[in-house]
């Protein structure tokens, strides 16, 4: 191996450029004259503010930012300049609720329409106009139509004004009447009228009622007082007042009794009901004359082995009928007509049920 021995100087005269040695080269300088030397322009710029050197280069977030996170979360120093393009902003501000030309749509608007004053106002105003003109439209019928009734009356009133002096065109109702019928003058003070006093003992009828389809029969009435009054009137006939007893033959419907008299000038009445009612027929038999008539709803059959329960029920072929209070058991099998009724039959879906409480439901 060569080397140079550093302690002798002669070793370094021979050196020479091809050896590769370090060696320190002095450059050669050439001075130029001032023609050759480039001329540059400079104007200074006074009043130079931070602004205006932020001005001087690009400000786009895009030419800062836009690396990804590495923990995938926004730095607060950056203030959200992580995102870098128009969409990312534009869905960030939609999520913020930021309302912008994107997310301004009425699917997107939330809060009270109270808020938004303008808007409210112009819809009150467009109701408060609505309702004010059809209002003035209903009036203005109204108006019409309340002179057109009175047109309408004042011809009825011209036309049969002999007939309106309150004088019933129809039959007035019994005085025991509690329909809404219109009655007479007449018809309401005997209604106040029927009271009793002291004096009357009592007052009855042989029967208060009479079943549908029995022969017409009479009716006998029978009263007591303590003292003989001066006079006594039944329905309108004069009765002796010593009198206490009263007949009704051949009755056949439904009737009231006006029974008035006289005590110490003064006039009481009385008001009795006789009614006429459609009986039910009920047995195990569906021949009538072997079933049992009655006038109430609720019936007791011991029907035997093998033996149907018969009913009869006069004008309801969807009739209401408990058995022991269970809704039900019974069915339509037919129907006939007595005295120009029609009434229903009805037996028991089974048979051998023993003795049996029946109600039936007259609504």
């Amino acid at each position: 191996m060569e080397f140079i021995n550093l302690n002798e100087d002669t070793s370094l005269v021979n050196v020479t450029e091809e050896t590769n040695l370090l060696v320190k080269k002095e450059p050669s300088i050439q001075l130029l004259d001032d023609s050759e030397i480039p001329q540059l322009d400079y104007i200074p710029k006074t009043n130079t503010t931070e602004e205006d050197t932020l001005l001087q280069g690009s400000c786009g977030i895009e030419d800062f930012y836009g690396d990804a996170s590495v923990e995938d979360y926004f730095k607060r120093e950056n203030l959200f300049s992580e995102l870098v393009n128009d969409y990312q902003r534009a869905m960030a501000r939609y999520n913020l609720g930021i309302g912008e030309e994107y997310s301004l749509v009425w699917g997107n608007i939330t809060g009270s329409i109270e808020n938004q004053q303008d808007l409210y106002n112009y819809i009150n105003n467009q109701l408060t106009d609505y309702f004010n003109s059809h209002t003035e439209t209903i009036n203005n019928l109204l108006t019409q139509w309340a002179n057109d009734i009175n047109l309408q009356l004042s011809q009825k009133l011209n036309k049969y004004s002999p007939n309106l002096e309150g004088i019933p065109t129809t039959t007035l109702p019994e005085i025991d009447d509690n329909s809404s019928r219109v009655a007479s003058t007449e018809w309401v003070n005997a209604r106040l009228e029927n009271s009793e006093d002291y004096n009357l003992k009592w007052i009855k009828l042989n029967k208060t009622s009479m079943f549908f389809g029995d022969t017409p029969q009479t009716i006998i009435l029978t009263w007591d007082f303590y003292n003989n009054p001066a006079e006594v009137y039944i329905n309108g006939i004069s009765i002796n007042p010593s009198s206490r007893e009263y007949s009704f033959p051949n009755i056949d419907s439904s009737f009231s009794i006006h029974f008035s008299y006289k005590m110490n000038d003064k006039w009481y009445n009385k008001i009795i009901t006789f009614e006429k009612v459609h009986a039910y027929y009920y047995g195990t038999d569906s021949i009538i004359s072997s079933m049992t008539k009655t006038k109430n709803s609720l019936m007791i059959v011991n029907s035997s082995t093998d033996k149907f329960v018969y009913l009869y029920i006069p004008n309801d072929g969807n009739a209401r009928l408990f058995v022991d209070n269970i809704l039900g058991g019974f069915k339509v099998i037919g129907n006939t007509l007595i005295n120009g009724i029609v009434y229903h039959l009805y037996r028991t879906v089974n048979s051998g049920l023993g003795q049996l409480y029946i109600k039936y439901d007259k609504q």
